[in-house]
């Protein structure tokens, strides 16, 4: 009977104690929590990386795309620049689309992390809005402040002009200018020109002549836009009354440009003077300070975007994680 026992393993032996597992788990209830353990740490963990990814790949694509339209490379390759932004809508589009299709159901073959397919809908969808935000923020700070910084900085530099002597003929390339000692603004000859907002215009002229006869031809003029009435009285723009000041900085907006011809037109004709070949500049201590003003204010905007989109797209992450967690 005993070898009958040894041959035979699973039969009991008369006496003997019932077999009793030896450490609690080897049962199908302990299988079943351990497997319910470890998908919900690996849920658990899928769940941080989803929530990291869900902040910093919209961020990072909006940070990229704002300094692309923002600074040099769309100034010196517009055409690129248009193609790249073009380019990454619709990679951004195809992405968001491929991402709602699986949220919708449709499980592509192989998925093995749900927590991180349901984060890909929120990470594409902010990540094209932002993108969106991006390029209009980007362009803005682009045309009113890195466009003119890289316009001036590509025209030439002049000193000590005298705007009775020179023509406006010889210094079409100026963007910086330093007038001679004694040029002041004429504020008897300014004007103003009403379109919704009121562009005045005053000559540069030196001393003798502001309280003498006429120039035969008034080149410089000084400007700016709703400093004085629409008649030219109470002309204040600029550094209008800094006694140091005698510098000129370019206007290069075009659409600005044109409203100044037309205020000079009726200057001409309220005050009896010529202008033919006007030129237009904010009347400034220094050119070069101001002119490095624009470039300060580029990337002043763009650091406050920066740190604006970080706050508002962990606060929806948040929001979201806590909507999922409910």
């Amino acid at each position: 009977y005993l070898h009958q026992s040894a041959m035979h393993p699973g039969m009991t032996v008369y006496g003997a104690a019932p077999h009793q597992p030896q450490h609690g788990g080897d049962g199908p209830l302990a299988a079943g929590k351990i497997t319910t353990a470890m998908r919900h740490y690996r849920y658990k963990r899928t769940n941080v990386i989803g929530l990291c990814l869900s902040v910093f790949v919209p961020w990072l694509i909006f940070c990229l795309t704002l300094s692309l339209v923002s600074f040099s490379f769309h100034y010196h390759r517009p055409v690129l620049t248009t193609g790249i932004l073009t380019g990454s809508a619709l990679c951004l589009s195809v992405l968001l689309l491929r991402s709602l299709m699986r949220t919708c159901g449709h499980k592509e073959p192989g998925e093995s992390h749900p927590a991180l397919a349901d984060w890909s809908l929120f990470i594409w969808v902010t990540a094209l809005i932002g993108f969106i935000v991006a390029v209009g923020l980007g362009n803005r700070n682009f045309w009113l402040n890195l466009q003119p910084y890289y316009d001036i900085n590509n025209l030439s530099v002049y000193t000590d002009v005298d705007p009775a002597q020179v023509w406006g003929q010889e210094m079409m390339d100026a963007g910086q200018v330093g007038f001679s000692k004694g040029a002041t603004i004429d504020t008897k000859r300014a004007m103003g020109f009403k379109n919704q907002n009121t562009y005045c215009v005053a000559p540069i002229s030196s001393a003798l002549s502001t309280h003498g006869a006429p120039l035969s031809s008034y080149e410089f003029w000084a400007v700016g836009s709703n400093c004085c009435d629409a008649t030219g009285a109470n002309f204040h723009c600029g550094e209008w009354d800094n006694p140091d000041a005698r510098g000129g900085l370019r206007v290069v907006r075009n659409e600005d440009r044109a409203f100044y011809r037309l205020a000079v037109q009726q200057a001409q004709s309220t005050h009896a003077i010529k202008a033919v070949h006007p030129l237009f500049f904010y009347w400034v201590a220094d050119p070069v300070l101001e002119t490095d003003q624009y470039l300060r204010m580029g990337f002043r905007n763009l650091l406050i975007a920066m740190i604006g989109h970080f706050g508002c797209q962990l606060l929806l992450v948040t929001f979201a994680g806590c909507a999922v967690a409910l």
